[in-house]
C-alpha cells in the first residue's frame, strides 16, 4: 500500500540541503542533500526531453516514500526558463534504488510505451531517463487521483473499477515479452520467507500460516501449466491513477512474466484490505470486487476461478507479511488474524 512517510518541500535557492538522511545503500540520496549537484544531473539527464533552449533554474522536492536500504520515491517541481515564457514549470517523478531495478523499470516502461501505453485511455508514465551512477529513474508524473482515494470518497467508483479492469486486460495482452520470468516454485520460496518472518514477529500465528501454505502448494501443483503474460505483480487501487476517462498504471518495480490471473486476485485482495483498514469490514467493497472480476473475465482468455482463488489466498498471505513487518498500527495482530482466517477459508475451498 502506498503511504507517505516524509513530506518535505525545500527550495534549492533558499537551502543547501534537503531534509533527507543519507543512506549508504542508496547512493543517489546524496543528490537529495545537494540540490546544486542534483540540478546538474537533471540538466544532463533531461536535456533531450526539456529541449535545447530550456534552462533549469530551480527545483523543489516532495518525498512520497522512503524505505531505508531499498528505495526513495519523490516528486520534483522543475522551474525552467523558456523562449516562449519567462518561467515554465514541470512536475516529474524520481526514484532512487539500492540496486539496478531502476534500469529494468526504465526498460519496462519503454517497452510498454511501444506497445500501446503512450496514448489513449490506458497509459503508463513516460520514462524520461535513467542514471546508472546514481541509480536514479526519472519519469513523468501521472495526472489525476489514485483509485484508492476515489474509493474512500462519496463518488460512485463503478466506472473507475471497470476502467481499472480494462487497463489490466490491455497489459496482459499487449505483447511485451521482456522482463523477469517467474514461476510457482519461486512464489513458494517467497511464501516460505514470509512464514519464517511471521514465526519471529507473531509466533502464535505461524502454525496457521504454515497450514495455509501447505494447502496452497498442493492446489498450486494441480493447477500448474498456466500461460505467462506481462504481469504488474503489485496491481492495487493505489497503483491506478485516474484523470477523467484516462487510466494510468504506476509502480512497475515488480513487473514480470507470470500468470496474469495473479494480478486479478492481488487487486481484489487489496480492495478487501482497503475496506478492512478504513471501515473495519473485509467485505465493504465486495460489489466492486465482483464488478472488477466480471469485467476482466468477460474479455479474458484462459480465465480460471480456481486459479484466482489460489492467488487470492497468496495475496492475503502477502498482506499478512506486510502487516507483521511494518507494524504501523496497534491492532496489527488483529488485522493479521482476520487476513489469515480469510486466506484459510479460501485455500481450503470454503465459500
Amino acid at each position: 500500500m502506498t503511504q507517505r512517510v516524509i513530506t518535505q518541500t525545500v527550495n534549492a535557492a533558499t537551502s543547501d540541503c534537503f531534509a533527507v538522511p543519507f543512506d549508504a545503500t542508496l547512493p543517489g540520496t546524496v543528490l537529495l542533500r545537494d540540490p546544486i549537484r542534483l540540478m546538474e544531473v537533471l540538466s544532463s539527464s533531461l536535456s533531450m526531453w526539456l529541449g535545447a533552449h530550456a534552462h533549469l533554474l530551480d527545483l523543489s522536492i516532495d518525498i512520497y516514500r522512503y524505505k531505508p536500504g531499498r528505495r526513495c520515491l519523490f516528486e520534483l517541481k522543475l522551474i525552467l526558463s523558456s523562449p516562449v515564457a519567462d518561467l515554465k514549470e514541470h512536475r516529474i517523478i524520481g526514484k532512487i534504488y539500492a540496486n539496478n531495478r531502476g534500469a529494468e523499470v526504465y526498460e519496462t516502461l519503454g517497452q510498454l510505451w511501444l506497445h500501446g501505453f503512450a496514448t489513449g485511455s490506458s497509459k503508463v508514465p513516460e520514462p524520461l531517463a535513467y542514471d546508472p551512477e546514481w541509480r536514479l529513474l526519472l519519469m513523468t508524473r501521472a495526472q489525476g487521483e489514485s483509485l484508492d482515494r476515489l474509493l474512500l470518497s462519496q463518488l460512485d467508483p463503478s466506472k473507475a473499477i471497470i476502467g481499472s479492469a480494462e487497463w489490466l486486460l490491455k497489459l496482459h495482452t499487449c505483447g511485451v515479452n521482456e522482463g523477469r520470468s517467474y514461476d510457482f516454485n519461486r512464489c513458494l520460496r517467497k511464501l516460505g520467507h514470509w512464514q519464517r518472518y511471521l514465526e519471529v514477529a507473531y509466533p502464535e500465528a505461524e502454525p496457521i500460516f504454515a497450514k495455509i501454505l501447505s494447502r496452497i502448494e498442493v492446489r498450486g501443483r494441480v493447477l500448474s501449466g498456466w500461460p505467462s503474460a506481462p504481469s504488474h505483480h503489485d496491481y492495487s487501487p493505489d497503483h491506478v491513477v485516474i484523470n477523467n476517462n484516462q487510466f494510468t498504471g504506476v509502480d512497475f518495480d515488480e513487473f514480470r512474466q507470470f500468470d496474469p490471473l495473479f494480478d486479478v486476485a492481488h487487486f481484489v485482495a487489496h480492495l478487501k484490505y482497503l475496506g478492512l483498514t478504513h471501515f473495519a469490514v473485509l467485505n465493504q467493497f465486495d460489489h466492486l470486487a465482483d464488478l472488477f472480476q466480471t469485467t476482466y473475465k468477460g474479455h479474458a482468455n484462459h480465465y480460471s476461478d480456481k486459479r484466482v482463488r489460489l492467488y487470492l489466498a497468496i495475496a492475503y498471505l502477502k498482506l499478512v507479511y506486510i502487516n507483521a513487518f511494518n507494524r504501523q498500527t496497534e491492532d496489527w495482530k488483529q488485522i493479521v488474524d482476520i487476513l489469515l482466517h480469510e486466506a484459510q477459508r479460501i485455500a481450503c475451498g470454503h465459500r
